[in-house]
């Protein structure tokens, strides 16, 4: 069957619609830990000298300190992990006023870290940090109130904290904003300036940005349309491991979107978000392997990625697998 490299653009744009939903379709993500960094840095080793001395500062008062403690034994780095432990020396740190640990101590009465999930509490610690300008607390914290989790919902402060976490530098900050203009949510629907926000996200290689920016390239909304710039931004998405990024390269490389026409590719890419638990992979493949598109036809492998997608709810599996014999 050989699909004409144009009926990727409805591709695109049914992708589009779906894609602008995720956002706020469940929890926020939380933004890795300021620490993380400071983690990286250090070997095995390194980390076990280094122990007793910040053990000592923290023990001293030093917020600082403390919150590389909490690190240590969030992570099991140098010390076996312990998140009860963790949330103590967050918590000490927090209560100083340190706005790091505030952000942390939220994220793990968040996600129920240590401590029993609380997202009202959580509220309360992200919006301690968010006042001291720390931007994933601010994201954190705008995402919050887009979906009424632990707070009252209210878009308006969902935009205001949002524009604080992008206009401070967050990639998440800036995605979730871009997502507001795409869908006119609390502020008027304007897509060049959703477009800046994917971009400058992008800039920042998060996922989530790149396929947004590479979407609207491909869609030509909020920019000139650029085919190249759009496979170029999707396929770097996908490389990160963005499941719906991943479905779009596969669709590139079985139309023939861009030239790219590869069903070998195809299928990869397919199988890659397929087991990220993109539905619309699974369907896909169950299609290609039922009808031995780019593969000898086989029934089992078709039936057994229709019986996947049906598990996660997949109407359309469910008639597919009920009209099989």
């Amino acid at each position: 069957m050989k699909v004409k490299a144009q009926a990727h653009h409805s591709v695109l744009i049914k992708a589009g619609v779906l894609f602008l939903g995720l956002v706020f379709s469940g929890p926020a993500v939380m933004a890795a830990s300021p620490t993380a960094a400071q983690e990286q840095s250090y070997d095995r080793e390194q980390y076990v000298r280094s122990f007793n001395s910040l053990q000592r500062a923290a023990a001293r008062g030093d917020a600082s300190a403390q919150v590389g403690l909490a690190m240590m034994y969030r992570m099991g780095r140098g010390v076996q992990k312990d998140p009860e432990k963790a949330l103590a020396w967050y918590r000490r740190a927090a209560e100083q006023g340190y706005a790091p640990a505030q952000y942390n101590l939220g994220v793990m009465y968040a996600k129920g870290e240590g401590v029993k999930k609380d997202e009202a509490r959580a509220a309360i610690w992200y919006k301690k940090a968010a006042g001291q300008k720390d931007p994933m607390a601010q994201y954190n914290l705008g995402m919050m109130y887009a979906e009424g989790r632990g707070v009252t919902r209210n878009l308006q402060q969902a935009l205001a904290w949002l524009i604080n976490s992008a206009e401070n530098g967050d990639p998440q900050g800036q995605f979730a904003l871009g997502v507001m203009y795409t869908r006119g949510e609390a502020v008027e629907k304007n897509d060049q300036k959703a477009f800046s926000w994917y971009e400058k996200s992008a800039a920042q290689n998060y996922p989530e940005g790149l396929l947004a920016a590479g979407l609207s390239y491909g869609l030509g909304r909020g920019v000139a349309q650029d085919v190249d710039q759009s496979v170029k931004l999707i396929s770097r998405a996908a490389a990160l491991g963005n499941a719906e990024a991943q479905f779009q390269t596969g669709m590139m490389f079985e139309t023939g979107y861009a030239g790219l026409k590869d069903i070998q590719q195809a299928i990869a890419w397919y199988e890659r978000a397929a087991q990220s638990d993109s539905v619309k992979a699974m369907l896909r493949l169950g299609a290609l392997y039922g009808d031995g598109i780019g593969v000898a036809a086989d029934p089992q492998a078709s039936r057994s990625w229709y019986e996947k997608a049906a598990a996660k709810g997949s109407e359309e599996a469910k008639a597919k697998l009920a009209a099989q014999p």
